[in-house]
């Protein structure tokens, strides 16, 4: 990062009178320790995410000879981005990240400039829009449904233990609809089983099933573990049931005398629980999954129940990191260079928007619009999601269209009635009722 736009804490110049200090990007000293509190106190990723960015602000700004801190320098960043195509909302998340370190440097971005930023980007949204080829719609991960979370278990081998570990990472993130976070931060002590007493809809009568009680201590909606979400889950029909999943995994954890007090999904090598891989931050966790891990499984999981096809040759160089690198080595000048990145970037968006995708959002995708196409009241699908009251991606994540049952077009039952041949499916099927 330049030094005109200070990120980080770095040591003050011989110290604070009461000890080693730390100067602020902001232009003060504070103690070590509370420097120390203050970068736990934000997520690793909201960090990362900040790095990231600031470090793409900061080459942009030396490559063009430009001063980070300057009035417009940040709007004509905006129309730089805007000019390699970046989706609009890619371009606020950036610019937003970029407006508050430039206010906690004391160097806040003026009033009148934040005004010509916002219409730049306004200009980007009318030309995805408008866009005819479809370029600027939402790029969303495909929805895993009931059946393709049967079809993906079916091809585990659950009498291994990498197949008990992933029959229940799999079953608590689709029933839980978790964020891909979420299911590998649990501990054994979150999930609980309890004998659930309910209405049976069928009857009326009042019945007993098993069930889990799931404590999800922190989320992206809750960072600092101000409260903790209770989610109930109840037993199933089917392979998916996640409580006999959990029954088999914990049977794993006490027959390999795996301590109980950690983390409930550990790391496997060679049908053996392991302590191998880097060591987490936070010892508490050692011998657990990461999120990349959750990632991984869903995408493969898929990728053998044949859920989505295989890459050809030409598709692996398009994504390929170094196959770019090379590209860009023999390019002739900046403007050539810059021409290559942004022909690859559409490439890319183009590849995934043409191909099923499945990522850690899919399991939360699939069982929002499951509740939605059940007719589950709003409410209670944000309680069971632990999404913020009113958020918007309930509806993107949502089926965003009106039933064909409660259609307002539906023709009236009066007058004569004329015989509409059949036409095509809409796409998706029936998935989209």
């Amino acid at each position: 990062m330049s030094a005109d736009l200070a990120v980080g804490l770095v040591p003050a110049p011989g110290g604070a009178p009461a000890g080693p200090g730390v100067l602020t990007p902001g232009g003060f000293t504070i103690s070590a320790l509370a420097a120390r509190l203050a970068e736990q106190g934000t997520p690793e990723n909201t960090h990362r995410n900040r790095r990231s960015r600031a470090d793409l602000y900061a080459k942009w700004c030396r490559d063009h000879g430009r001063i980070g801190t300057d009035d417009g320098v940040l709007a004509d960043y905006t129309a730089a981005l805007v000019a390699r195509q970046h989706p609009a909302e890619t371009i606020t998340s950036y610019l937003a990240t970029l407006t508050h370190l430039r206010a906690v440097s004391g160097r806040p971005v003026r009033a009148d400039e934040r005004e010509v930023i916002q219409r730049i980007i306004n200009a980007r949204m009318l030309q995805e829009a408008t866009d005819p080829s479809g370029a600027g719609d939402a790029l969303q991960v495909t929805e895993c449904t009931r059946d393709n979370l049967r079809a993906m278990l079916a091809k585990l081998d659950r009498a291994t233990v990498e197949g008990k570990r992933a029959a229940l990472a799999l079953t608590l993130a689709w029933y839980l609809g978790a964020r891909s976070c979420e299911v590998p931060a649990l501990a054994v002590r979150d999930v609980t089983e309890v004998l659930a007493t309910y209405r049976d809809p069928a009857t009326g009568r009042r019945v007993q099933r098993p069930g889990l009680l799931v404590l999800i201590r922190r989320s992206k909606t809750n960072p600092y573990g101000r409260k903790v979400d209770r989610v109930r889950i109840l037993a199933q029909d089917d392979d998916t049931c996640p409580v006999a999943a959990l029954r088999e995994w914990i049977a794993v954890l006490v027959d390999q005398g795996a301590d109980l007090e950690g983390p409930l999904l550990r790391r496997v090598k060679r049908g053996r629980l392991s302590m191998a891989g880097r060591p987490p931050k936070d010892p508490r966790r050692a011998g657990g999954v990461q999120d990349r891990w959750m990632r991984n499984l869903i995408a493969s999981a898929a990728a053998a129940a044949d859920l989505t096809q295989e890459l050809t040759a030409t598709e692996r160089r398009l994504l390929s990191t170094r196959d770019e690198e090379r590209e860009l080595a023999a390019a002739a000048d900046t403007a050539e260079r810059e021409a290559i990145r942004i022909r690859r970037r559409l490439a890319r968006r183009a590849l995934r928007r043409s191909r099923d995708r499945y990522a850690g959002q899919s399991m939360r995708r699939g069982q929002n619009r499951e509740l939605a196409r059940r007719r589950v009241p709003l409410h209670i699908r944000e309680q069971h999601l632990r999404y913020v009251p009113g958020s918007r991606a309930v509806a993107r994540y949502g089926v965003d269209l009106v039933d064909w049952d409660d259609n307002p077009t539906i023709p009236a039952a009066a007058g004569p009635r004329r015989e509409v041949p059949p036409g095509p499916v809409e796409p998706g099927g029936p998935a989209l009722r």
